[in-house]
């Protein structure tokens, strides 16, 4: 809770290490902050630029799947693991107040159908501390339609290393391009250091 390593403005500490992406699209900034008391051994990260893929949009412009097509009927799981134990009763003392945290779901698009071609939305989540997620569902295509998170791009490749534990606000931004349309996400989230609110 005190020193951090931050990815692409993502943060994290000790506590949440073992969320961290082992799978990441585009450039990366790594950053350390260290507080004014207590030192440890820092970091070590080995990395390696794989294939290009075509990378997601950076000023409101839909990319356009020039591969070809997948075979819709033969879906890939990348579904993550069960959601933790204790989601639905987390400790009390998150917040300090023995009201439990605020939760919230967003399920995109809802009714269970498909997205549309060439969409581009954002939901906000406002939290002051520490939001878990559960993702129960991410379906989407690879390489061609993404979901952001505070700028950090996944598709239906990277999806299961998107992280279950964050700190602070979290912008989540899904595009999608001109064909192949999947189910979308459905993510559970758990503020625990309320009020928070969904845009």
């Amino acid at each position: 809770d005190y020193d951090f390593i931050s990815l692409n403005s993502v943060r994290y500490n000790g506590e949440t290490a073992t969320t961290m992406p082992d799978v990441m699209v585009g450039d990366l900034e790594i950053r350390f902050t260290s507080d004014g008391s207590v030192t440890k051994k820092g970091f070590t990260v080995r990395w390696r630029c794989g294939d290009e893929i075509q990378q997601p949009p950076t000023d409101g412009a839909t990319p356009v799947n020039t591969a070809a097509p997948v075979d819709a009927a033969a879906p890939v799981d990348t579904a993550p693991d069960a959601p933790p134990a204790d989601f639905e009763e987390p400790a009390d003392e998150w917040n300090g107040t023995g009201e439990g945290p605020v939760r919230g779901t967003i399920d995109y698009p809802e009714g269970g159908r498909n997205y549309r071609n060439n969409e581009d939305v954002s939901f906000t989540i406002e939290c002051n501390k520490q939001l878990m997620l559960v993702w129960e569902l991410v379906d989407v295509e690879t390489d061609f339609d993404f979901i952001s998170l505070n700028g950090v791009w996944y598709n239906g490749k990277t999806a299961t290393t998107m992280p279950d534990v964050m700190v602070g606000d979290l912008e989540i931004r899904f595009t999608s391009d001109g064909s192949i349309t999947k189910k979308g996400f459905t993510v559970r989230w758990s503020c625990a250091d309320g009020p928070a609110t969904t845009n």
